[in-house]
């Protein structure tokens, strides 16, 4: 499902996963650089946001994506600001 879904997916939004690098090999079965829109977001909910390594893994498993966005650090702040907008969530 998750394949079928991401070419059409405009916007990425994770929330608190540290993407650590044991995972890389599994992240990159699913969210492969030719089949993820270049032109794509990703939106993370994280604390550590601000912290250049993190930025790193995250922009090397969404390897194709070309904006990020890394201001949210917090998911209370974050989830309010949701109040009037549309997300359609892949489970």
């Amino acid at each position: 499902a998750i394949h079928a879904a991401l070419p059409t997916t405009a916007r990425f939004l994770i929330i608190g996963y540290s993407f650590p690098p044991a995972d890389f090999n599994h992240l990159s079965n699913y969210f492969v650089p030719g089949v993820v829109r270049g032109d794509s977001e990703v939106i993370v909910i994280d604390p550590a946001n601000p912290d250049a390594e993190f930025q790193s893994r995250v922009r090397k498993v969404f390897s194709s994506v070309k904006k990020f966005d890394f201001t949210n650090t917090d998911f209370k702040v974050f989830s309010k600001s949701l109040e009037n907008t549309e997300y359609s969530l892949l489970a």
